[in-house]
């Protein structure tokens, strides 16, 4: 696998339990999820073992206890993921994973004390594709190995590996899956999809529920849009609603067909450095040059949005009636600035008539 910013990036994602949480609900064997104990679900650290590189940046792992109160059961389980972030299937992904969890089990065996009779935990191995290319490489080691005289059947390799296609994986089976908002955000290919993605984020995460992850889920898209746009300017924040604010300005393109198109036209760096930043000033002084039709379009809509959030953050504090109120006087605000600056008075005011009377007298 090639080195790829975007790879450490989004390894981070999957150290959250929520959001570990809502992968194995949404998206793997639904016997299993009734089998774990979620209280005791925990990160391992990869460390290093004796002769091996470091952790790598496309795997993690999690372990977790059963559900049932067996005695045979007692004892931790596994899921040891590999993020695939490769465009086409890698056909010999299975031999893959079996060196990880060989160089796993070294891990875990060095980290634990040595008691005869004791025994390798169980581990359930996942991977994570999201290449353009639908998969269609074996999951199974054995079908990778010729069969041979009788006498080495019994000797063949077995390996299985659970395949999640991410860009192919369909909704998840809960609501509200932060998984399935990772995977659709990775897949999106218009900046309406996007913001669209992001505005849920941005509501389950107005209450303070996930306020790690959110962090998290801002430092991974600034590093995909980064990857994808390395020409464009990348607001410095720390939560996905003030990114989405900050590209308002900017109308940022979405999708592979733009990524081919920017590769395209790299001598025009400085042009685009230029557009950009001329067509910003122009909508901070309410010019009219620089606004193309289609740029118009997308920042109405993303304006639109805007008021949303607004709304939906006053509603959270001061109740359905001012939410309501304020709604109909920000039918009448039109620039950026002016709703950057309602929005701080949603977050500082001490009341609602106090919000609703700044906004009125603005």
């Amino acid at each position: 696998m090639n080195p790829n910013p975007h790879d450490a990036s989004y390894r981070p994602l999957f150290l959250h339990k929520e959001l570990m949480i809502d992968l194995a609900q949404g998206y793997l064997y639904e016997e299993l999820i009734g089998e774990i104990d979620w209280d005791s679900l925990e990160p391992v650290s990869l460390g290093n073992t004796a002769g091996e590189s470091p952790p790598r940046a496309n795997e993690f792992a999690w372990r977790f206890r059963s559900a049932y109160s067996g005695r045979h059961w007692e004892e931790w389980l596994y899921i040891y993921a590999m993020l695939e972030f490769e465009p086409v299937p890698d056909r010999f992904m299975a031999v893959r994973v079996l060196s990880r969890l060989g160089a796993f089990y070294e891990h875990i065996i060095a980290d634990a004390p040595s008691r005869a009779g004791v025994k390798l935990p169980a581990v359930f191995p996942v991977v994570m594709y999201s290449g353009s290319q639908e998969w269609d490489s074996p999951y199974l080691l054995q079908e990778l190995i010729q069969r041979s005289m009788p006498s080495f059947e019994p000797y063949r390799l077995a390996l299985r590996f659970k395949l999640l296609d991410t860009r192919r994986c369909g909704e998840a089976r809960t609501e509200r899956n932060l998984a399935e908002a990772v995977f659709r955000l990775e897949g999106s290919e218009s900046l309406d999809e996007t913001t669209f993605y992001m505005r849920d984020l941005i509501q389950w995460f107005a209450k303070g529920q996930f306020k790690d992850v959110d962090r998290s889920f801002t430092d991974w898209l600034k590093v995909l849009i980064r990857i994808r746009y390395p020409y464009r300017k990348i607001p410095e924040c720390e939560t996905v609603k003030k990114l989405a604010i900050g590209l308002i300005d900017e109308a940022i393109p979405w999708g592979s067909h733009q990524i081919a198109k920017q590769a395209e036209e790299a001598g025009r760096k400085a042009a685009e450095r230029t557009f950009a930043e001329d067509y910003a000033k122009g909508l901070r002084e309410g010019r009219e040059e620089g606004r193309e039709e289609g740029h118009r379009e997308v920042r109405d809509r993303m304006l639109q949005l805007m008021r949303s959030w607004m709304v939906e953050d006053t509603r959270l504090r001061f109740g359905e009636a001012i939410a309501r109120d304020l709604s109909a006087e920000l039918e009448h605000v039109g620039e950026p600035v002016d709703l950057e600056r309602i929005d701080k008075w949603i977050r500082t005011c001490d009341t609602g008539d106090e919000l609703l009377e700044l906004v009125r007298a603005r």
